[in-house]
Formats: C-alpha cells, sequence, structure tokens
C-alpha cells in the first residue's frame, strides 16, 4: 500500500499544474462563446472592457465584439475572422471609429483563445497592451469596475 507522503506529492504536483497554460482546455468544434471584461467605472459610469461573442463552427467563425474608448462601441461584426483550432491562434479586424465617414481602415487584432478565455492583442497600434478576457457564462451581468 502506497505511502502518505507519495499520495500528497501527486496531489502537490496536480495543484500545481492546475494552472499551466499547457493545459488550457481548447475549443469545441462548435458553439457560441462569450469573453467579457466589461465593468461600470465607479466615477464616470461609462462601461469599460472588452465583450467578444464568437460564433465557432467547422470551416465557419463569426465575430461580434464590443470595447470601450470612453463610451462603449459595438457590437460591431467583425471582419476576416480567422481561428486556427490546432494553434488557439484568433485574428479578425474591425472598422475603425476614428475613420472618417467612407474610410474603410480596419483595426486589426489578434488573441489566444481557450475554453476558459482570450488574451486579446492589438496589431500595428500604439499601444500592444495583451488584455486577457475571461469567459463568461452571464452574459447580461456587468459589475463595478476592481481598480
Amino acid at each position: 500500500m502506497p505511502s502518505r507522503g507519495i499520495y500528497g506529492a501527486i496531489a502537490l504536483a496536480l495543484l500545481s499544474s492546475a494552472g499551466s497554460p499547457a493545459l488550457a482546455t481548447q475549443l469545441p468544434p462548435e458553439g457560441v462563446f462569450v469573453y467579457s471584461s466589461l465593468c461600470i467605472e465607479r466615477e464616470s459610469g461609462d462601461a469599460a472592457g472588452y465583450r467578444i461573442v464568437l460564433f465557432h463552427s467547422p470551416g465557419h467563425d463569426e465575430l461580434s465584439f464590443e470595447w470601450s474608448e470612453g463610451p462603449l462601441y459595438g457590437p460591431t461584426l467583425a471582419g476576416n475572422v480567422k481561428l486556427d483550432p490546432a494553434t488557439s491562434k484568433l485574428t479578425f479586424t474591425v472598422p475603425q471609429v476614428s475613420a472618417p465617414p467612407g474610410d474603410t481602415s480596419q483595426d486589426r487584432y489578434q488573441a489566444e483563445i481557450t475554453s476558459e478565455s482570450v488574451v486579446l492583442k492589438p496589431v500595428g497600434a500604439a499601444s500592444t497592451i495583451a488584455h486577457a478576457i475571461p469567459r463568461v457564462r452571464a452574459f447580461g451581468t456587468v459589475g463595478p469596475c476592481r481598480n
């Protein structure tokens, strides 16, 4: 009969690897996945953060995108949506909100997506800070921002 030390070592190994990115769950082959970091700013009452809704099916993906730059923009249907299920890499574009009417300029994004979260990065922007956006089950729930 194995000793308690062995069980303890196994438990410790399992717990220490639970947060490992290598163990992140890939997306199932199809479904609707909602990721949101949206919250309400205490001072202004404005929405802040991002919301991504991915409509995923074999051979065809669509994405709805909302973001804040002061006011909340969107939802906007993203263009050029590409998801590589083997690498979990996601890329898409959205029209620039600051572009004048008739201008077809696009903002580009790249991300790593799992069943648990999206790590979103703007491409070619002045700020390339990555934003971790958790998957949510309660689509309409938006609470106060944690500052």
